[in-house]
C-alpha cells in the first residue's frame, strides 16, 4: 500500500523549537537533577534533588520511563509503566538511490521500518523488549538481527553501520498514554505512557494537559479524556 501524502517530523528541529519556547517564556531547564524526594504540603510541592530544591503548586509527572518511579515517590499509586526497547541504525543507502523522492518504508507484519534520514538510511526493527528505566544502549545482538533482517528482506546491503542507538518506549496494559491529575495524590498530573509515539502525540497531548492543568474547556472531539486518564479501570495490569 503506498500513500502518497504521508509527511514526517522534524524531530531535533521541533525539539529545539519547545526548548527555544521554554526559555522565552522564562522558564529553566535543569539536567543532571535527579529527584530524590517529593513532598507536599500547605498546597506546595517541594522537590529536592542533589544539588537545589525547588517549590511549585503543581508537579507535572512526564518523566517518560521513570513515570512510575517518581509516582511513587510522591505517594501515588503505580501506574504498571514497562519501559521496552527499541533499536535502531544508520546505514549507507545503495548507489542510484533518490534518497528525496524515497518513501519511509514500514513492514506490516513486523513493525519493522526504513526511512531516508539526512543523506542515509536509518532503519529499526521496531522491537519492544520490556527493561528498567536507564539510560538505555543498543545491544550487539540487536544491532546483528537487524542488519541481517536488512540483507534478508531487502535488497539493501549492508556494508557499515554509522550509527546505533537505542531508546525507551514506555508502555501501560492497555497500551494508551495516561494523561490527567492523581485520583488521591493532589495537584499531580500525569502525562505519561507514549509507546513510541510520543513526538507524534506531543503537540496535542501538551495542549489537553496544558488545558486541565488551567481549567479550560477540553475539545471533547479530539480526546476521549476518561479512556485516558490515570482513574480509568485495568490501568496496571500486568502486560
Amino acid at each position: 500500500m503506498y500513500e502518497a501524502n504521508v509527511t514526517d517530523i522534524d524531530v531535533a528541529g521541533l525539539h529545539q523549537g519547545y526548548l527555544k519556547g521554554i526559555r522565552r517564556r522564562s522558564g529553566t531547564i535543569a539536567t543532571g537533577e535527579a529527584v530524590f524526594s517529593l513532598l507536599h504540603q500547605k498546597r506546595v510541592w517541594e522537590v529536592k534533588t542533589k544539588h537545589q530544591i525547588y517549590r511549585a503548586k503543581t508537579i507535572v509527572n512526564a518523566a517518560g520511563a521513570w513515570a512510575d518511579e517518581i509516582g511513587t515517590l510522591a505517594g501515588a499509586q503505580r501506574i504498571g509503566l514497562v519501559p521496552m526497547r527499541c533499536t535502531g541504525i544508520i546505514i549507507d543507502a545503495p548507489g542510484g538511490l533518490d534518497l528525496a523522492a524515497s518513501p519511509a518504508v514500514d513492514f506490516a507484519t513486523s513493525g519493522a521500518y526504513i526511512k531516508p534520514d539526512a543523506g542515509k538510511l536509518m532503519a529499526s526493527p521496531g522491537d519492544a523488549t520490556p527493561t528498567t528505566p536507564q539510560d538505555v544502549r543498543p545491544e550487539e545482538l540487536d544491532i546483528a538481527h537487524l542488519a541481517h533482517w536488512i540483507e534478508t528482506e531487502t535488497l539493501i546491503p549492508v556494508r557499515r553501520i554509522s550509527h546505533s542507538w537505542a531508546g525507551l518506549r514506555s508502555f501501560v496494559a492497555d497500551e494508551a498514554p495516561v494523561v490527567g491529575f492523581d485520583r488521591h495524590i493532589p495537584d499531580f498530573l500525569w502525562l505519561a505512557a507514549q509507546r513510541g509515539y510520543g513526538i507524534m502525540m506531543a503537540p496535542a497531548l501538551a495542549k489537553l494537559a496544558a488545558d486541565l492543568l488551567l481549567k479550560r474547556a477540553i475539545d471533547q472531539a479530539g480526546f476521549d479524556v476518561d479512556a485516558i486518564s490515570p482513574a480509568r479501570h485495568g490501568i496496571s495490569k500486568p502486560l
